[in-house]
């Protein structure tokens, strides 16, 4: 005998706030991976209205606190690492969604002009940004627990993994600690005087672990050339000009516009004397040509000197017909350095430094930056920057270890194999 059940009888549950599932109680995946991540945002965007663009971290403040939260964190995901939050933080939703904002907000700061976000987001950079830090943070802390999570059991391939994932933590970290601690001071250098102390970014004036003397400057310029200038009304400042192409020599000849020009002296370095230019050894001399110019449209012929000046010396133009004439151009600095006396922990040493080739003292690395240009080669100071990067050595740590890591997958894949034609 069957019992009929009418559907009065049965029992229904529905759902109430005591039973109902919160947002961070439910499986965690992309959606909770999208909150985390807009809100570092949030933070970054709080950190550059209340604290600005950049303010300088110390650099133990830096390596103390990151190195503590690496190890705290690798610790607890090593660990714990069968519980739902270290799978979820170190899991391919969590790591998508950190690597496709990051890559966006790359793209942001790649494309932009930095002009535009100087002006509208008042950063030069993005990559220096809070926001982007924040970013970095979340990459990180995946990288970190999914690292841990691969520590156990140490076998090859294992070793492999947590060696090219932990190069990346190390040129991340690295970047990060360079961006938040990197130091730009200038130091001012003239002949015979000993400086040690440098201007900050900010007008602050720091001493420095060594101090510097400028021995001696020079400057080495490409050869000068020729320019045909013409009045022009619809011209930038109503002139238009011609370049030449070839350096000055003794029986050069080319063409410049409508005029054949010939070289008839070169001084390399010369003087007005009178009305005569006389060849002189001065750092303030100047180049001075004597030319010869013939319009190829007519029978006109025009000779004399001209000179793109210095300091001490007044420049001198050829006019031709009409409202052209032919000049010298300022010359363009082809190399220039410095002869330095550096004195560090009472040892004297000699020193040379040339543009585009940093010298390093202890963990400085100083560059050239520029010269008084209006003196030239007779130059009486120099300026100097002097940069420390708290965070190159640690990106290349990381690269030279993923060398390391690339290496150790190719042996495991060699071995594989062998295992395999063995079999």
């Amino acid at each position: 005998m069957s019992t009929y059940a009418s559907p009065t009888s049965q029992k229904t549950t529905l759902a109430t706030p005591q039973n109902r599932v919160g947002f961070w109680d439910e499986p965690l995946g992309y959606p909770q991976a999208f909150v985390t991540v807009v809100t570092a945002l949030i933070i970054g965007l709080f950190f550059h209205v209340r604290i600005g663009y950049r303010v300088p971290i110390p650099f133990s403040v830096v390596a103390w606190g990151g190195g503590g939260y690496a190890l705290g964190l690798a610790l607890v995901a090593s660990r714990g690492r069968k519980r739902p939050l270290i799978k979820w933080v170190s899991g391919v939703p969590f790591a998508i969604t950190v690597i496709v904002a990051t890559g966006f907000v790359a793209l942001i700061g790649a494309v932009v002009p930095a002009s535009v976000l100087a002006k509208t987001l008042g950063v030069p950079s993005l990559f220096s940004s809070y926001p982007f830090w924040m970013l970095l943070f979340l990459m990180q802390t995946n990288l970190i627990a999914v690292t841990a999570r691969r520590t156990l059991p140490l076998t090859r391939k294992n070793i492999s993994f947590v060696a090219s994932h932990l190069s990346l933590i190390l040129i991340i970290f690295g970047g990060g600690l360079s961006g938040v601690s990197l130091e730009r001071n200038r130091l001012l250098l003239s002949y015979g005087q000993a400086n040690h102390e440098a201007i900050t970014q900010e007008g602050a004036r720091i001493a420095l672990p060594f101090s510097m003397t400028l021995r001696n400057f020079k400057l080495e310029s490409f050869p000068p050339t020729l320019a045909l200038t013409q009045r022009d009304v619809h011209a930038k400042e109503g002139l238009k000009t011609t370049p030449g192409t070839h350096f000055l020599k003794p029986g050069q000849m080319e063409q410049i516009g409508d005029y054949r020009v010939r070289i008839l002296q070169y001084l390399p370095g010369a003087a007005l004397v009178g009305d005569r230019w006389i060849a002189t050894n001065l750092p303030t001399a100047a180049p001075a040509a004597q030319i010869e110019a013939k319009d190829i449209h007519g029978k006109d012929t025009f000779t004399g000197w001209v000179s793109c000046g210095s300091v001490d010396t007044a420049g001198a133009i050829l006019p031709l017909s009409g409202e052209s004439a032919l000049v010298m151009p300022s010359l363009r600095p082809k190399e220039y350095r410095a002869s330095l006396s550096v004195s560090e922990q009472g040892k004297q040493a000699e020193r040379e430094l040339r543009v585009n080739h940093p010298l390093s003292i202890g963990d400085y690395r100083l560059y050239l930056l520029s010269y008084d240009e209006k003196m030239g080669a007779a130059s009486e100071y120099v300026l100097v920057e002097v940069v420390r990067d708290h965070g190159i050595a640690v990106v290349y740590a990381g690269m030279y270890l993923m060398l390391g890591a690339v290496a150790l997958m190719l042996w495991n894949g060699v071995g594989l194999e062998r295992k395999e034609g063995q079999a």
